[in-house]
């Protein structure tokens, strides 16, 4: 009977130390302390933070688009009763379109806009509306910018004393 509780007490020590080591490790992985990265009440607060910060910045831009689909629904209404009246269309003269082709064009003049430059990487302000255009200089995030006019997904803008084409996709309208 000595040997049996003998076992019963070795077998409990084993456990109490297969516990610590056990507990020891887990601690370790995780370095939960609180107040580090690791605590689990930080890391969802940072993470419910950075949703938020995103959907929000994501809000901004569907505004942002709805009011430039608006804003786009509107030139092509007065197009399309130039169209129905027989009046001539006024494309932009000054926007460089070597084809001929002025379906795309918009002038802007009488509406004058302003936005900036929505990408971190910036954005190449270019002598024509296209990419085989020479290459003025690069605008960088949110550069304000007055908008002239539009020709295929392009934007004329007018930025600090320089005239140019910038990509449509990389403006964000300012109203």
């Amino acid at each position: 009977m000595g040997k049996k509780y003998l076992m019963s007490g070795v077998m409990m020590f084993a456990v109490f130390l297969l516990g610590i080591t056990m507990g020891s490790e887990v601690n370790a992985g995780g370095n939960s302390q609180p107040g580090t990265d690791y605590d689990p009440l930080v890391a969802k607060s940072y993470v419910h933070q950075e949703v938020e910060t995103r959907a929000s910045i994501l809000q901004q831009r569907i505004e942002e688009l709805q009011k430039e689909v608006a804003r786009l629904q509107g030139v092509v209404n007065r197009l399309q009763k130039q169209v129905a009246s027989g009046e001539a269309l006024t494309p932009n003269i000054n926007n460089e379109n070597t084809s001929g082709d002025t379906s795309g064009d918009t002038n802007l003049q009488n509406q004058t806009q302003s936005g900036f430059i929505n990408t971190k990487a910036g954005a190449n302000l270019r002598t024509g509306p296209g990419t085989s255009y020479h290459k003025i200089t690069t605008l960088p995030y949110y550069t304000k910018l007055r908008i002239i006019a539009a020709n295929d997904g392009w934007y004329q803008v007018e930025v600090e004393g320089k005239n140019g084409w910038v990509y449509g996709e990389l403006v964000s309208i300012s109203e």
